[in-house]
């Protein structure tokens, strides 16, 4: 159990639980990808498994996954993600600047679904029924080759929260793999619990990693052009929930929240990156 510099006293708990765990504490928060390196480097087993907690797993999820993985040589495999009304998340396409900036405005997620803009495969893809390579697999639970990980470089540290799946996705390709998703396999997630207590930060971080993941993927140039295009998209937002505010209506994005997005693509676009990955 990796100790990413809290503040509570859940390691002590665990302890309490398991006294043959082995616990390892950080002085400072490391960020996500962070505090997942300083456990999967310390695992003595091939395979990893990664699982949100306030994730529930299925008896048998994580052995279908470890099953589905011996299929493959390279790659990340992960199960059909229940959200907290039991019904299974659609399996994700490429990220897409254009979904990210419809995103920026939140009146757009009443018609975005309906019209397939969304990032989501459609309700009629066979994936969805019987499974198949995707995109990337849902962050809050999948399996993977220690081996593979290490290959890689393990999570990639310039993303403090958010796009890690993407990222290790795209290396993972590099390598000739692939992520698959797998509905026989079944993970209930009951919802962002930890991130809705700080919606500010975490909205913040979701776009920072977006702009750092176009960089990576695309390039400077072609990074900076979604950057660009999400700071629009974020400006005219601003202006609407300003609006929206001084003429008392209520909007699912205040001002406040809009200003975390634009500060969170500004610290992406001049996020000084610390590794190629």
């Amino acid at each position: 159990m990796v100790d990413n510099a809290s503040s509570d006293d859940g390691a002590a708990k665990a302890l309490l639980a398991r006294p043959d765990l082995t616990l390892v504490r950080t002085e400072t928060n490391l960020g996500f990808g962070g505090g997942c390196n300083l456990g999967w480097t310390r695992a003595s087993r091939p395979y990893i498994a990664f699982v949100n907690p306030d994730v529930l797993l299925q008896p048998d999820t994580l052995s279908i996954l470890v099953q589905r993985l011996r299929q493959e040589p390279h790659g990340i495999v992960g199960p059909a993600v229940l959200d907290e009304h039991g019904s299974p998340r659609a399996p994700n396409r490429r990220q897409s600047v254009f979904v990210d900036f419809i995103q920026v405005f939140p009146s757009a997620g009443r018609w975005t679904h309906r019209l397939g803009w969304d990032g989501r495969v459609s309700a009629e893809h066979p994936v969805r029924r019987y499974g198949g390579p995707v995109a990337f697999v849902e962050g809050a639970c999948f399996v993977v080759r220690k081996s593979d990980l290490e290959a890689i470089g393990g999570f990639d540290t310039d993303f403090f929260l958010y796009c890690e799946e993407q990222s290790l996705a795209l290396r993972l390709k590099r390598l000739g793999g692939r992520s698959f998703y797998d509905p026989a396999a079944v993970a209930r997630h009951s919802g962002a619990h930890a991130t809705n207590v700080v919606a500010p930060l975490a909205l913040s971080h979701y776009f920072r990693s977006r702009v750092i993941l176009y960089r990576k993927r695309d390039g400077a140039v072609r990074g900076c052009l979604s950057a660009a295009l999400l700071l629009v998209g974020a400006v005219c937002q601003f202006v609407i929930a300003l609006a929206n505010h001084a003429m008392g209506r209520v909007s699912n994005n205040t001002p406040l929240l809009t200003l975390a997005i634009l500060r969170g693509i500004v610290s992406g676009t001049l996020a000084r990156l610390q590794s190629d990955h």
